[in-house]
């Protein structure tokens, strides 16, 4: 006889068994091999939100960082990196072991499958109305098919570090975006500019005030994509004032929500018309090019 017990008292345990069991009679319902059953969900999540990018091109470096490690429940959909995939279930090692997870829960007993499916390795980012994770050195296997289940809670470990920067902390990005640093240091968002790193050169800074969230200091392109992604997974943050200001690449690429962030709006504004610029002229250019079919050099911002 199976026997579903565990620590009723623990909410989340009790809400994860109760829809993986919900889970397991859909599959069986559905008349389709596990595989197919994987990669039908898989489908329906990378038309809906694909793996997001998590790594930031303007990066935040903790100068006292606390390795304190914390183990509990984390919302499955607020994992939005399964590891390094563009796709669910794309994961590029092992493939038997997508449908070899899902047969653990359809043959045994929900509560044996959940203490199998033990703790997995996440990485934490900060974010203005909660956190986000992605897979860090264990778990790609079985995040991509919590996803695929619609789990509401895995086990998992993180580190406790801080990423959101604050004033006075330094902030550094590769030499490719040397034009944006720069920019956020006429901006007065940054100051102290300097290079670093030898083996891979790159720019740093410190900042000169607080930021409404970590990803900030992006270049346009990026800022808005993390914007993006983190409204999806959470909605609230699409009301934010950032939010506006990111919401599309056009509107990103005004550099408003740069100028929203610095201590000296005036001073940024200054900055922000000086670099707009040359995007002008590239736009006259481009019309020019219509009409005389000349070809167009690529422009920085």
């Amino acid at each position: 006889m199976r026997s579903d017990q565990g620590p009723s008292d623990d909410p989340a345990y009790t809400e994860l068994r109760r829809v993986a069991s919900a889970r397991r009679r859909e599959v069986h319902a559905s008349g389709l091999s596990v595989q197919d059953w994987l990669e039908n969900r898989w489908r329906e999540l990378n038309a809906a939100q694909r793996p997001a990018r998590v790594d930031t091109d303007v990066t935040f470096y903790a100068s006292a960082p606390d390795h304190r490690h914390i183990t509990a429940w984390v919302p499955v959909h607020q994992i939005t990196q399964g590891g390094f995939e563009a796709r669910w279930g794309e994961v590029n090692n092992h493939p038997e072991s997508f449908p070899k997870i899902l047969h653990g829960l359809l043959d045994g007993s929900t509560r044996q499958w959940i203490d199998h499916i033990g703790v997995v390795s996440l990485r934490r980012f900060d974010g203005p109305n909660g956190p986000t994770y992605a897979v860090s050195l264990d778990g790609r296997h079985r995040v991509h098919v919590a996803k695929a289940l619609d789990l509401p809670y895995l086990r998992a470990s993180y580190a406790d570090n801080r990423t959101w920067p604050s004033r006075g902390d330094e902030v550094s990005s590769p030499r490719e975006y040397l034009e944006h640093m720069r920019l956020l240091g006429r901006m007065g968002i940054l100051e102290d500019l300097r290079w670093t790193g030898s083996f891979r050169p790159g720019i740093t800074g410190r900042l000169t005030g607080d930021i409404p969230t970590p990803w900030a200091l992006e270049p346009p392109l990026s800022g808005w994509l993390f914007s993006t992604q983190y409204s999806k997974v959470y909605p609230e943050y699409a009301i934010t004032p950032f939010y506006a200001l990111t919401s599309s690449a056009k509107v990103a690429a005004s550099l408003d929500y740069l100028v929203s962030i610095a201590p000296d709006p005036v001073r940024a504004r200054r900055a922000q018309r000086r670099s707009t610029i040359p995007l002008r002229l590239a736009v006259r250019r481009s019309w020019h090019r219509v009409r005389t079919r000349r070809p167009l050099r690529d422009e920085a911002y």
